[in-house]
């Protein structure tokens, strides 16, 4: 389950600021109606205050996250909640929106996402790989890779936060995120190595 459209923030303040969408406790309903049925719940929340609200009402996996603050990360590392960045999303708003060329300087909200990780990071939250995409192009979403990488991560971290700690957030090791026997896999070829950089991701032969 996914607390989105609207999500657990969205722009509906009078003003047009992301403002929580729920109160706590349709929230805690809304979790416990989707732990109940053996469904993991992630939350689309950018703002302080609806962030901390969803990890409180218990789900399990915090999307963009932009504003969280580090006593907001800390509250997640105590909940065990799990935060997937999606770092690509606002430079690809940047592109669309504000001019931005890509690799040039970074828009405001691309500063928030980079701050926002940085924190996550410095607090020792799980963060997994999810880009976001449609945001941007499908078939583009090596991007969200290159910038885990670019804003701290190995790049053998940044493979696994793609595939055994992705799995492990959404309760699926048993069935994928590793070349095991019995796992379901998709399994592509690159041209170069990519635990030395993720731009080899870009380049299948097929």
């Amino acid at each position: 389950m996914r607390l989105h459209a609207p999500g657990a923030d969205y722009r509906t303040g009078i003003d047009g600021s992301a403002r929580p969408t729920f109160t706590l406790e349709e929230m805690r309903a809304m979790v416990a109606a989707a732990h109940v049925s053996g469904r993991k719940v992630a939350a689309h929340a950018s703002s302080d205050a609806a962030i901390r609200m969803a990890v409180l009402a218990g789900v399990d996996i915090i999307e963009h996250g932009y504003g969280a603050t580090e006593a907001t990360f800390r509250l997640m590392l105590e909940h065990h909640t799990a935060y997937v960045p999606t770092l690509t999303a606002p430079e690809a708003i940047g592109e669309y929106f504000q001019k931005h060329v890509r690799g040039g300087a970074p828009t405001p909200a691309m500063a928030q996402s980079a701050r926002a990780f940085a924190l996550a990071r410095k607090v020792g939250v799980t963060i997994g790989n999810g880009s976001d995409v449609g945001v941007f192009a499908h078939g583009s979403s090596a991007r969200e890779l290159a910038w885990l990488v670019q804003l701290g991560m190995t790049p053998t971290e940044a493979l696994r936060a793609a595939t055994v700690v992705a799995a492990e957030i959404l309760g699926k090791c048993a069935e994928l995120g590793a070349l095991q026997a019995g796992l379901a896999a998709d399994v592509i070829a690159v041209d170069g190595v990519p635990t030395m950089a993720m731009s080899a991701l870009k380049k299948s032969p097929w």
